[in-house]
């Protein structure tokens, strides 16, 4: 599991609830952590999440 350092990359604020918790970023070496709603995640995923920058860098490496 990764360690996590500060809050929410968009609010700055560094707790999290049970109707907008924090979300983190499972890229490699990625810090970011938002909120549900800042970030406008619809559903949190039970599985691996990734930032926009994440997930564009993972679809370029496949094409």
């Amino acid at each position: 599991m990764k360690e996590m350092v500060g809050g929410c990359c968009v609010c700055s604020d560094e707790r999290g609830w049970t109707e907008n918790p924090l979300v983190y970023c499972d890229g490699q070496g990625c810090t970011v952590a938002v909120h549900q709603a800042c970030y406008g995640i619809v559903t949190v995923p039970t599985g691996p999440w990734y930032c926009r920058k994440c997930e564009s860098q993972e679809r370029a490496a496949r094409v």
